[in-house]
């Protein structure tokens, strides 16, 4: 098995020397290399073999619109704070429950739509980055908060995955009806990056997907997030009245169904995934240790049109500012090519 780089590349790497090389020696070996990621071909995988490549882009910094953005449609209601792009707004989903968005109209007729995690918001992750950064590139993007998380209507639970795709088809219908928009991808991360993947296998109706950090074996996880004391009660009781922190450190009362529980746990994400038609880009950190990087090569070899991307050295959420800086630009340079081509 060897990693080679793309066409033009200078020389190749033999993975048992170079595919775990830690993050501060990779850096110090070429402070130019502005990519550090690994893209699997998941067919090849799949069949054993695998084909890598080192992007050894330059990132180059692009200026940031000139102008304020403006609304679509009318009748949106926008709130604009300081010199941020982002225009707040609101949709219903199915239930009659106020979602509450963010939309950066960067004056394209194509959106990309992003979902957050478990207990986060549509400013968790790296979405106001990933926003600014499309937008500097002239991409316009809309982030919003699931039922009962972030500054959305309703009542949080666990599990829930498919109420949380049906909240994403409203953001879809809106992004279409309202904004006038093309929804050209969708993005999300951790429980967010299982959503867009369900929602593509449901739907099949956007063209392209990213999963990052998104989870294949459903079973895994759930006694160490909510402990065995928990699950034993639960089956004795049905329901308990939890707490979970948010990504912001708000505290959250909710309460745990054995319902949810079995929802996620019976959960076959890898027959979903085998469904999807979409062109999906996975990326995962190899250092995730909230759901291991297994999980993106386990979902990548069954989604037939896919492409794995492993950040070396990256946690669950990237905090690494390097990182982060390094994974804004790979989903973004993903993105617009994407748009490109259609």
């Amino acid at each position: 098995m060897s990693l080679r780089l793309p066409a033009g590349g200078q020389r190749g790497l033999r993975a048992s020397q170079h595919h775990k090389l830690p993050l501060h020696r990779f850096l110090a070996h070429n402070l130019q290399q502005h990519f550090f990621t690994r893209f699997v071909d998941a067919r090849a995988q799949a069949s054993g073999s695998y084909n890598a490549e080192i992007d050894t882009g330059k990132h180059t910094h692009i200026g940031s619109l000139g102008g304020p953005p403006s609304a679509h449609s009318s009748g949106i209601k926008v709130a604009m704070t300081g010199a941020s792009l982002d225009q707040m707004l609101s949709f219903s989903n199915s239930h009659g429950e106020r979602l509450a968005a963010k939309f950066v109209d960067a004056g394209s007729q194509d959106i990309f739509i992003f979902c957050h995690g478990y207990a986060s918001s549509k400013d968790g992750f790296l979405f106001p980055r990933l926003a600014e950064e499309l937008a500097s590139r002239g991409r316009s993007s809309l982030r919003f908060d699931f039922s009962g998380n972030g500054e959305s209507e309703g009542t949080f639970s666990f599990g829930n995955y498919f109420r949380e795709v049906e909240d994403l088809r409203a953001a879809v219908e809106f992004a279409r009806n309202t904004l006038k928009l093309n929804v050209a991808a969708i993005v999300g991360h951790s429980k967010g990056g299982n959503v867009v993947l369900l929602y593509a296998s449901r739907y099949d109706d956007i063209p392209h997907v990213v999963s990052v950090a998104g989870r294949a074996i459903m079973s895994r996880g759930v006694k160490e997030r909510l402990g065995e004391d928990v699950l034993q009660r639960l089956d004795r009781e049905g329901v308990i009245a939890q707490e979970v922190s948010s990504s912001s450190g708000r505290r959250i009362k909710y309460l745990l169904t054995k319902e949810g529980v079995d929802e996620r746990m019976n959960l076959d994400m890898l027959a979903e995934a085998a469904k999807i038609r979409a062109q999906v880009l996975v990326l995962h950190g190899s250092s995730d240790n909230v759901i291991p990087v297994e999980d993106a090569h386990e979902l990548a070899a069954r989604i037939p049109h896919s492409t794995l991307c492993v950040v070396e050295g990256a946690d669950h959420n990237f905090r690494q500012p390097v990182v982060a800086d390094l994974v804004i630009q790979r989903i973004t340079e993903h993105l617009v090519s994407v748009v490109s081509e259609l």
